[in-house]
């Protein structure tokens, strides 16, 4: 491999700034070349295909903070704070095995649309907890198209439903938050939980 000292001496700044010790990014290099080596799965997380399963754990032993801090994003809209996401008592201190679905209409769609053809699957709108566990599994996996999860919904002092979606927000790969009622673009994915 040809090393570029410019671009190698501008990764380990970033090492460095970051805090991450070499062996999290070692970690995080054979995660990714995993990742892209798995048989199938690129082509399923890009095309959407709503008929495959995923299969991940989400960690209620863990706040939504900490969920995100995990999840390493570069960037978190400040309103997904515990305060206006919380976890159900019911699954604190639990560690949840999920079969989800990515769903990929390919055309505009409502939240309610989505909603529905999801529960005509036999699926429920994914939580932010459902959201985060499937982007701390499948850590690669906005950077080709955001994903939606319908089932956790804030509501603003202005009286606006919001929900989670992470994604590529111009500046940075994050989590971010946008109006429930608004059509979704064709290359949005919702994330869809077995019921």
């Amino acid at each position: 491999m040809e090393t570029n000292t410019p671009k190698f001496q501008k990764l380990l700044d970033i090492i460095e700034n970051s805090n991450i010790s070499i062996d999290k990014v070692i970690d995080l290099i054979s995660e990714f070349q995993n990742y892209s080596k798995t048989p199938g799965i690129n082509d399923m997380f890009i095309a959407g295909q709503s008929s495959e399963k995923i299969y991940f754990l989400v960690d209620y032993t863990r706040t939504l903070e900490q969920a995100i801090a995990e999840s390493r994003y570069g960037w978190k809209n400040p309103n997904i704070i515990s305060e206006n996401f919380p976890i159900s008592p019911e699954m604190i201190g639990k560690k949840i095995k999920v079969v989800a679905r990515l769903y990929h209409f390919n055309y505009d769609i409502s939240s309610k649309e989505a909603i529905e053809k999801m529960d005509k699957d036999g699926c429920r709108p994914a939580t932010i907890m459902d959201l985060l566990g499937l982007g701390i599994r499948y850590k690669f996996l906005q950077v080709s198209f955001p994903v939606v999860a319908l089932g956790s919904v804030w509501t603003s002092s202005r009286d606006n439903h919001q929900v989670p979606i992470i994604g590529n927000f111009g500046h940075s790969y994050g989590i971010n938050l946008i109006c429930f009622g608004g059509g979704w673009g064709a290359n949005c994915r919702f994330l869809g939980i077995h019921k």
